[in-house]
């Protein structure tokens, strides 16, 4: 999982400061249309994957027999499952509606950034995801699940609060770094404690139900966070974030791991 969000991110990675030069070289819409294009390209080579038609035809196959929305439900109905869901929204929420919609701005307004040297950042931001996703896979397997996703958000908040104190450009790329470093540990080790607090014959549902929420929390997030940045300013969009991340903290140090039966959801 590690690995596969590493290789995610490193496009996102080498993406960022291409989209910044080529918005300046030519204009805003010729990154519109060479993203179109590389989404093109993707799409062909996915259609034409005959492993991948195998793939799916054999989980084709395994859905027939499989089980039904009813029988997914009920895993919300764990607390410990909840509290993954919860964070996974709450995490898409600060990272849509901050990090993607207000922060650029911030950076913008605040510092009077180009939008090159905004992309430089954001690639920073990336390239600590891509360290973190490598590497924190691996060091959940050795030290636990939980420990890396606290540590994950603890190093997020203090970045957070950082952004609002240190104004210099300089400063920045090395907080950016470390931000999303902090992520990169949260995002991988999330759906791995995931896996440990739900039975394997419900673990594919459990996955469904886990994206719907973060992708609830990516569609809320640029409202509600664009909306406090108007109303209120940039500084207080910050310190909101923080405390959408301190409560995760609180609950996701609740989480009970451990060995889940098969044929039953973890009440824990």
């Amino acid at each position: 999982m590690g690995t596969f969000q590493g290789i995610e991110f490193l496009g996102s990675f080498i993406g960022a400061p291409i989209g910044g030069f080529i918005a300046r070289a030519l204009n805003y819409r010729s990154v519109f249309l060479s993203t179109f294009t590389l989404m093109i390209c993707s799409l062909t080579a996915t259609f034409g994957s005959s492993s991948l038609r195998e793939v799916d035809a054999r989980g084709r196959q395994r859905s027939r027999a499989g089980m039904s929305l009813r029988d997914v439900i009920p895993v919300l109905g764990s607390w410990n499952v909840s509290v993954v869901c919860v964070n996974s929204l709450s995490r898409m929420l600060v990272m849509m509606g901050l990090m993607s919609t207000v922060f650029p701005l911030f950076l913008n307004q605040q510092l009077g950034l180009s939008v090159e040297l905004i992309g430089v950042i954001v690639s920073l931001r990336t390239a600590g995801l891509i360290l973190a996703t490598l590497t924190c896979g691996y060091l959940s397997d050795l030290l636990g699940r939980k420990p890396i996703v606290v540590g994950g958000m603890l190093i997020e908040s203090a970045c957070l609060y950082l952004y609002t104190l240190l104004p210099s450009f300089e400063a920045y790329l090395f907080i950016g770094s470390l931000d999303g470093f902090g992520g990169g540990m949260t995002m991988t080790s999330l759906v791995v404690l995931l896996s440990d607090v739900v039975p394997r014959n419900l673990r594919g549902g459990a996955v469904g139900m886990y994206r719907t929420f973060m992708d609830i929390g990516g569609f809320l997030g640029p409202m509600f966070f664009m909306a406090l940045f108007r109303s209120m300013g940039f500084n207080i969009a910050f310190y909101s974030a923080i405390l959408i991340l301190a409560a995760n903290i609180v609950f996701a140090s609740g989480v009970k791991t451990g060995k889940t039966k098969e044929d039953s959801v973890d009440k824990a």
